[in-house]
């Protein structure tokens, strides 16, 4: 060998490409899981969620992804309902809701008050008896505490989906799983 032959070659990956195309089928097989996951949920709540038709309704509406994050760390998705969001719409919309996932009785039985509005029966409006006579801390009736909804209702929800979620959490891993197999990791192998 005559004087420097040798020549060193580099090898580097270059994981800023291999990222964004992995961050790229992450989303776009979260957009099923995130799709599949609010349906769950919000077939939960429609058969454990208190409450009458018309407001599970207006708790299955406001099912979404409350969030989602994709970093070089970890996946994160996260889907239900966000009651601090509802706090800032209407306040019967926030309340038809609250009561569908927790009962009506969070603070104990339900009472009136005389010169108070209270909410009608399936939560839409407030209004005052005409004429209102009613004396002061009238129990209403024991109808209306709905005493069988006791139960957590959010515990029994967040139960009954995790066993299900598992499944659609295995077609997720699967499917990233098998994108990952069909990409050209050379494409991302530079020598020089």
């Amino acid at each position: 060998m005559a004087g420097n032959d040798l020549k060193l070659n580099k090898l580097s990956f270059d994981t800023n490409a291999f990222m964004a195309i992995f961050k790229n089928i992450c989303n776009l097989y979260l957009d099923d899981l995130s799709q599949k996951l609010k349906n769950l949920v919000m077939g939960e709540i429609w058969l454990s969620g208190n409450g009458s038709s018309a407001m599970k309704l207006t708790a299955v509406a406001a099912v979404k992804e409350t969030k989602r994050e994709i970093t070089n760390d970890h996946i994160l998705l996260e889907v239900g309902i966000d009651l601090e969001d509802l706090k800032g719409k209407a306040e019967a919309l926030f309340v038809r809701v609250y009561v569908v996932l927790h009962g009506n009785q969070s603070g104990g039985p339900l009472h009136e008050k005389p010169g108070i509005a209270t909410w009608n029966k399936h939560i839409l409006i407030k209004r005052l008896p005409d004429p209102d006579t009613r004396n002061a801390d009238n129990d209403l009736p024991d109808e209306f505490n709905q005493t069988e909804k006791a139960e957590d209702i959010v515990r029994l929800v967040a139960e009954n989906v995790e066993k299900d979620a598992n499944k659609y959490i295995k077609i997720f891993i699967d499917g990233i799983k098998g994108a990952l197999a069909s990409i050209n990791l050379a494409a991302f192998v530079n020598v020089g």
